[in-house]
């Protein structure tokens, strides 16, 4: 056990390859300029609003890259909870299917609460 900064003690477990960390994820669909639509992923903190947002540009899909690649999975399962940072990811041209676990949503405005 750990002493968080607030005097409560908190369980510290081990990271492994597949941990996913509590954050909120939501689909999401970017409709580009000649109106095709690109699938991707928000990931935010839940504890606070995000000290920064990280945009996870993948490399070129026809070389095997996608938004779901392992490092990037790994990112925007983790660095919500432990820095509470938000991630957004997505798939380019010729990429589709967005994740199962969660609903899809377009982004149109500012987040609740942000401002």
């Amino acid at each position: 056990m750990l002493e968080a900064p607030n005097s409560e003690q908190v369980l510290v477990t081990e990271l492994v390859s597949n941990s996913v960390l509590p954050a909120n994820r939501e689909a999401i669909e970017l409709t580009t300029s000649d109106g095709l639509k690109l699938v991707g992923e928000l990931a935010l903190p839940i504890s606070a609003r995000p000290k920064a947002t990280l945009l996870l540009l993948h490399p070129n899909p026809t070389g095997g890259g996608m938004m779901d690649s392992h490092l990037f999975k790994k990112a925007a399962w983790r660095l919500p909870a432990l820095a509470d940072v938000a991630i957004l990811r997505w798939n380019t041209r010729g990429l589709a299917a967005p994740p199962e676990e969660v609903k899809v949503n377009t982004i149109k405005a500012t987040p609740k609460g942000w401002t």
